[in-house]
């Protein structure tokens, strides 16, 4: 998973679609909540949502990653918060996303909270998910992050993981294992060369990435496997240029 900048959608776009969530809204005034799914689905069934689905996809970059798993198999939009029990996100444009076929279906209405009501999935838009996520590159798989203040594995990590299977995603491990294979080479090639920018390499590496995983090499627990340890402890000053140009 990556960190996603959300565009601004067209203001005639975002017009209309306040004007849906107004309809919906007087729609659903007075209904019982087993009431709710049906009218807000067939509310988004019959709306015009081709140019939201051309930004998220605009979005998701040229390698067109889906939001959540960064898989690329099939495609649809998803509400972050589920329309059925939350009909007032239906139009909302910060609670679209981009979902493969896969995690649109193990997701479905399920949306966990907190004690204080406050979301455990991650929403790649505003969320950093390294922050509760960790990668197994042995696997290859996503894992919740272990809080050593905490002693415990991250609420936020261990969620999503669950919920959208990150740990038994076998097209999405492989693909993360070669993306991490091709990072190192990269790094090995610039321990090689006196010549080697910071910006020249995190912009290569970047290249490469589809998964987010230049964070996870430089400011996560990558940071201490062979060869970014290697590049920490010989070139620091390289070191430290790239990871403020990753912020």
């Amino acid at each position: 998973m990556r960190r996603i900048s959300r565009l601004p959608l067209a203001s005639d776009v975002e017009g209309a679609m306040a004007a849906a969530q107004a309809r919906l809204n007087s729609e659903i005034a007075g209904l019982l909540p087993e009431k709710w799914a049906k009218t807000a689905g067939a509310a988004w069934d019959h709306h015009d949502s081709g140019a939201a689905r051309s930004t998220l996809h605009a979005m998701a970059g040229p390698r067109q990653c889906r939001m959540y798993c960064c898989d690329s198999h099939g495609d649809g939009i998803d509400h972050f918060r589920p329309k059925s029990t939350y009909p007032g996100y239906t139009f909302s444009w910060p609670n679209l996303l981009l979902s493969c076929t896969e995690c649109g279906r193990y997701k479905g209405k399920e949306f966990p909270v907190d004690d204080q009501s406050q979301p455990l999935l991650i929403d790649p838009t505003v969320d950093d998910p390294w922050a509760h996520l960790d990668f197994d590159p042995e696997t290859g798989n996503l894992v919740a992050r272990y809080d050593p203040v905490h002693g415990c594995f991250s609420d936020r990590g261990e969620e999503p993981v669950r919920q959208s299977r990150l740990d038994r995603r076998e097209a999405v491990a492989r693909g993360m294992q070669k993306a991490l294979r091709q990072l190192h080479e990269r790094v090995e090639r610039a321990l090689a060369d006196p010549r080697t920018t910071a910006d020249r390499l995190i912009a290569d590496l970047h290249q490469i990435d589809e998964y987010g995983l230049v964070v996870w090499c430089f400011v996560g627990s990558g940071r201490h496997d062979t060869p970014l340890a290697t590049l920490r402890e010989q070139l620091p000053s390289l070191w430290a240029q790239c990871v403020s140009l990753i912020g």
